[in-house]
């Protein structure tokens, strides 16, 4: 029930930005790009209100997917739009913002308390397993309520020390590995077998989310570096030779990395500006395939 309850708010949300990021593209394609600007940026606020809510995972997860369908357009509009569309998106500073890592606490904390009362329920027998499709998966009796949720407070804990980080740090692969150590359905007749198994299924979807901030971030620092690449084109003439020539008129400085770092890459000749993404290794700005997520790349089409 704690899971359920805000799906359709959250369903509502998605379908709204859906329906707004294509009101947005037809703007900028019928010229309007003052009027896209603004609406993008709006979208950006609503999805980053949703992250900073405080309410279950669910809820800050879909925030993000907004986020990132607002970013897609913030990108379109500075490489398309007027320079007067371009302030209107208000990059300026978002470098250095903080931008939904207190929301995102606040949510791991709601979510530690529903699967600690979920633990509760396996065990006390008031919970009906049938709802959540673990029926003949793992015996509800081999669930030690204590022991299961001090390794979920432990990793809830990491997470939390976490935020924003990469690696994350919280070490829900090397969990999956020791649980999977044994091939089902031996592996949950280990003492507390049924606990561990609620414990695998949880904490990889919750490194993912922790993953997908990280990336909003380095999307977010790398439109700031776009802004001050265009405006420099736009004054200039052309690109420069080297992201150091925006500091300090476009850009007060060159920002990090988060994936490794170091600072976000730039090449004038091939007009490409990248992040190395989750893999952290730098393949030069080059995406293999269209579904390669790993390296972050933004053509300079100015």
């Amino acid at each position: 029930k704690d899971f359920m309850a805000p799906l359709p708010e959250v369903n509502a949300a998605m379908r709204m930005a859906r329906w707004n990021s294509a009101r947005i593209r037809q703007m900028l394609n019928q010229g309007q790009d003052l009027e896209a600007a603004r609406a993008a940026a709006l979208q950006a606020r609503m999805g980053g209100n949703l992250m900073e809510s405080g309410e279950l995972l669910i809820t800050y997860l879909v925030g993000t997917s907004i986020v990132l369908q607002a970013l897609d357009l913030h990108e379109s509009i500075i490489l398309r739009g007027s320079p007067e569309a371009v302030d209107e998106l208000g990059m300026d500073g978002l470098a250095e913002s903080d931008f939904g890592r207190t929301g995102f606490i606040r949510a791991l904390q709601s979510e530690y308390q529903s699967f600690a009362n979920l633990v509760d329920g396996i065990q006390r027998g008031t919970l009906d397993t049938r709802e959540l499709d673990l029926v003949g998966v793992f015996p509800m009796v081999n669930v030690k309520a204590n022991i299961t949720k001090g390794v979920a407070c432990e990793y809830f804990r990491g997470v939390i020390h976490n935020v924003g980080k990469w690696p994350t740090g919280t070490g829900a692969a090397a969990y999956m590995a020791r649980f999977r150590k044994y091939p089902l359905p031996l592996n949950v007749l280990l003492p507390n077998g049924g606990g561990e198994l609620l414990c695998a299924l949880a904490f990889p979807g919750i490194d993912s989310v922790n993953t997908r901030l990280v990336e909003i971030t380095a999307r977010m620092r790398m439109l700031q570096v776009m802004v001050a690449l265009r405006r420099h084109y736009d004054r200039e003439g052309a690109l420069p030779q080297s992201l150091s020539a925006l500091v300090p008129n476009d850009i007060a400085a060159i920002p990090e990395d988060p994936f490794d770092g170091r600072p976000l890459r730039y090449d004038p000749t091939r007009r490409v500006l990248w992040s190395v993404g989750r893999d952290g290794i730098d393949q030069n700005g080059v995406k293999k395939t269209t579904t390669d997520r790993d390296e972050i790349v933004v053509p300079l089409d100015f």
